[in-house]
């Protein structure tokens, strides 16, 4: 059997600081977005529609976890008023659950995902070049996507862009990552080098097209830096309006391509003589 267990993560003053079987929890679920790479593809919690609401299955059928709620499901989020979702229960990708959003995805195939602004109760519908549900990511207000498109069983998929240029060697700690996106769930995507940032408060977008599958949009920062990877280099832009600056290239090593997160401190940073790359943003 299997039980939740939930872990304080600071200092506790009262009670104990590890808490078992509160399954209410997953009310408060939050999630940023599946990362990058050929590893990260094909990863998503997945939510189920019943009534008026969005919930998430936290057992498998017949096989409750130790304290588990009798139906094994918790709410997440209202049902999607007034959009065209059909008559199915499911399931659904979460794409990202934030503070503010919560946003989902029907089954690869669709070129749509669906938005709630938790601040102003709203649900609508966005529109995109993916067809591939998971490969999302949020950033405060911004979805970042990577366009990939479902085609299950095209040889063509294997002419993504960009594979000449990926690490065709590994180690233990570095991963062969030509062969990974070969071999991987990659194989059913076409995947052409285009980033897209959506702003979910003024529908701003901003596409950035690399040339290169292994590309990812690393963080958004709320001063409007956007870091990105494309295959071994970082780089970095600002958002002026509805476009990029030109790029900077922050990094470039072997085992950049391993790179899927990026974390800030407050430690001052002495300045470097980047240069910017010579491709096209």
């Amino acid at each position: 059997m299997v039980s939740l267990v939930a872990v304080a993560g600071g200092p506790h003053t009262r009670g104990q600081r590890a808490e078992r079987g509160d399954w209410s929890l997953y009310h408060r679920f939050r999630y940023e977005g599946a990362p990058g790479g050929p590893m990260g593809a094909g990863f998503a919690p997945l939510a189920y529609i019943k009534g008026n609401y969005v919930f998430i299955q936290v057992s498998p059928p017949g096989r409750p976890f130790r304290n588990a709620p009798q139906e094994s499901e918790v709410e997440l989020d209202n049902r999607p008023p007034d959009i065209p979702i059909g008559e199915s229960s499911g399931p659904f990708y979460i794409v990202a659950a934030s503070n503010r959003f919560f946003v989902i995805a029907s089954t690869p195939g669709h070129l749509s995902v669906y938005i709630h602004d938790r601040v102003l109760n709203k649900w609508t519908e966005l529109h995109t070049d993916a067809t591939v549900p998971y490969a999302r990511r949020v950033f405060g207000p911004w979805l970042a996507t990577i366009v990939e498109r479902w085609r299950p069983g095209d040889p063509a998929n294997a002419e993504s862009p960009g594979c000449d240029n990926e690490r065709n060697w590994g180690t233990r700690l570095m991963p062969n990552v030509r062969e990974a996106y070969a071999c991987g769930q990659t194989t059913d995507v076409y995947i052409p080098g285009a980033l897209t940032l959506d702003n979910l408060i003024d529908r701003r977008r901003i596409e950035i097209h690399t040339g290169q599958e292994d590309s990812e949009i690393l963080d958004v920062r709320s001063d409007g830096l956007v870091l990105y990877r494309v295959n071994d280099s970082i780089y970095s832009a600002q958002i002026e309006g509805d476009n990029l600056s030109a790029p900077t290239l922050v990094v470039k090593d072997d085992d950049v391509p391993e790179i899927h997160w990026a974390f800030w401190s407050e430690g001052a940073v002495e300045s470097s003589s980047a240069t910017r790359p010579p491709t096209s943003r």
